[in-house]
């Protein structure tokens, strides 16, 4: 086992653009490319290995036949299968005002598919760029429902400047869209449930409103959800984990979920070997990463995952590397 890269799955999406071209220079299939799977073992992308002997594996594949080497203590999603989807998101115009189930949820409603909980971490912004992130406080169940029915809804969401290098958690439940020049990496579960509760009177390719799911919507959205504050959005010396001349550590964000680390390398890191999985994405710089006999070199927007059987794992260069894991225990 080695330091796994995979071919990434571009997904053309009605918001979608061509920003991954310029920030990461990358040959995409058109101009409207809304999400690249950067790393996914999911029924609508199946990432593929490219690199090293084990180059055109399928990610499921290798669960499958390979589990323990891959994921060592790392515990799979409740369904049975990988637990993390790794996605960088290019938003050309807004996306729908969507909220996500819990597990709970999915399970009885969303035909197999888990419950989704994500993080956004942004890394490129067209000034004044913004978000959704929840309603305006006070609003109720009852209020939005008729804003709905009205076609009221824009007056009621609650829209956050956002700045690159923020973060922000977004739990299932959590009503939210991003903004038009918004470009974000997103750590989430593998799940691929969405419930559109608005999509700012617009129609799809085909002429048509595209599908809202209003009654689903209505029955998970977290009404109480708040905005992080400004503070909590860019992790200061609080979250610092760890410092030394050649890197800095800090937590960006936990949760039952996954575990994300900010890394700021300047030098050399030996990674201190776990019995687990781990991502890795660079997302600005240039690095080297070996382990398990063999030698990647890495650029801008590249994902990294690195087996549990990989003991010998190094890192070599200037970047910033967000890390990410499932924790295996509270």
């Amino acid at each position: 086992m080695y330091p796994l890269l995979f071919e990434p799955i571009y997904k053309e999406k009605i918001w979608g653009g061509d920003a991954l071209e310029a920030l990461f220079d990358r040959k995409l299939p058109s101009r409207r490319v809304g999400e690249s799977w950067e790393i996914a073992a999911h029924s609508h992308g199946q990432s593929v290995v490219s690199n090293g002997p084990l180059a055109g594996t399928k990610l499921a594949d290798l669960i499958q036949n390979r589990r323990r080497e891959i994921m060592g203590d790392t515990p799979l999603g409740d369904d049975g299968q990988f637990p993390l989807l790794v996605k960088l998101l290019d938003c050309n115009d807004w996306l729908s005002v969507q909220v996500h189930p819990d597990d709970d949820y999915a399970r009885q409603y969303a035909q197999g598919e888990l419950g989704k909980t994500e993080t956004w971490i942004v890394l490129a912004t067209q000034p004044g760029a913004k978000i959704v992130y929840g309603t305006k406080p006070g609003t109720t169940r009852e209020q939005f429902a008729e804003a709905i029915a009205k076609g009221t809804v824009e007056e009621l969401l609650q829209l956050v400047e956002v700045q690159v290098g923020e973060v922000y958690s977004v739990p299932a439940g959590t009503l939210h869209a991003l903004g038009r020049g918004v470009v974000v990496a997103e750590i989430q579960q593998n799940s691929d449930t969405v419930y559109r509760v608005y999509d700012w009177n617009r129609l799809g390719d085909d002429g048509q409103p595209r599908e809202l799911h209003v009654k689903q919507a209505l029955e998970v959205i977290d009404f109480q959800q708040v905005v992080p504050a400004p503070e909590e959005r860019v992790k200061g010396d609080s979250a610092l984990i760890e410092t030394t001349s050649q890197y800095q550590r800090s937590l960006l964000d936990a949760n039952d979920k996954y575990v994300i680390e900010g890394i700021e390398l300047k030098g050399q890191w030996r990674v201190e070997p776990e019995n687990r999985m781990e991502i890795f994405v660079l997302i600005d710089g240039q690095c080297t990463m070996s382990g398990g006999g063999e030698e990647v070199k890495l650029r801008s927007g590249t994902s990294v995952l690195v087996p549990a059987a990989v003991k010998d794992l190094t890192i070599e260069g200037a970047g910033l590397w967000l890390r990410t894991f499932v924790p295996t225990q509270e």
